[in-house]
């Protein structure tokens, strides 16, 4: 895999080590909620037919490999593909079980249903702290969008938490994606892993240290999760439709 130029390949990177194992021997795949675009082009530069959707396009990078599409989800029609993709979008879409309805008609039978996302309600105490004390410090060292920190360093973190990620309609939670998932679609598979990292790379100030912050974002919210000092934040839900639907 190519070096990373911009923090943003940092998750894209670590992003297609998840998906990928799940999308062998798939071709036609929809990206759902593509946003910058980035992880639609590199899934079409491995070989993948990738359409990919979102409300508005305005702030993604275009290229005549994908077909990009404005539109929303719940809406969309097109022949049946062999893998839909959600990377950090399911938790937007509302009403959900529309949504999950939406997907499963875009499924072949035995299409695979991929998100990566976070679990609202996965942080504590320390591991909100810890993200706030990162974000504080790159923010201070002048490698932090300004425009992107909300509360104060003094404020109870995980209440911060809850307080900046307050949305109407309310994000879904992990335990109400999970469970929706199961109902329709079958071999659920659940994992867990690093999320937090993908607030820093997005957030970051342009810089020649930018990709190495990224990185190092990464390893050490990994790092924190292996020693059971920070709860994993990202959930990963994989499942197939029915092959008989």
């Amino acid at each position: 895999m190519p070096p990373a130029e911009r923090p943003e390949e940092v998750e894209i990177a670590h992003l297609l080590g998840v998906l990928l194992p799940h999308l062998e021997g798939a071709r036609r795949v929809l990206d759902v909620g593509c946003g910058n675009g980035l992880l639609a082009q590199r899934l079409s530069s491995l070989g993948f037919d990738v359409t990919a959707l979102d409300r508005s396009l305005k702030r993604t990078e275009r290229v005549a490999a994908v077909r990009f599409l404005e539109t929303d989800f719940l809406g969309f029609a097109d022949a049946p593909y062999d893998a839909l993709v959600f990377s950090a979008s399911l938790h937007h879409l509302f009403p959900l079980e529309e949504a999950l309805a939406a997907a499963e008609r875009l499924l072949r039978p035995g299409g695979r249903f991929l998100a990566a996302d976070f679990d609202l309600e996965a942080p504590d105490v320390q591991t909100a702290r810890w993200y706030y004390d990162m974000e504080g410090l790159l923010h201070a060292a002048g490698l932090y969008r300004h425009d992107k920190v909300e509360g104060s360093p003094t404020d109870e973190p995980l209440a911060r938490w809850h307080k900046e990620h307050l949305d109407t309609p309310p994000f879904h939670t992990g335990a109400a994606m999970q469970a929706a998932i199961g109902r329709r679609f079958r071999g659920l598979q659940v994992s867990r892993g690093p999320y937090l990292f993908r607030y820093v790379a997005g957030c970051l100030v342009p810089s020649p240290h930018a990709v190495a912050v990224a990185r190092f974002a990464l390893e050490a919210e990994e790092r924190g999760i292996a020693a059971s000092a920070l709860k994993p934040v990202g959930l990963r839900l994989m499942a197939h439709k029915d092959e008989g639907r």
